[in-house]
């Protein structure tokens, strides 16, 4: 779970 949560940040991250 903890690794999924933490792509999903990557992702909101990158789009920023």
């Amino acid at each position: 779970n903890y690794f999924l949560l933490s792509s999903s940040m990557d992702k909101t991250v990158r789009l920023w």
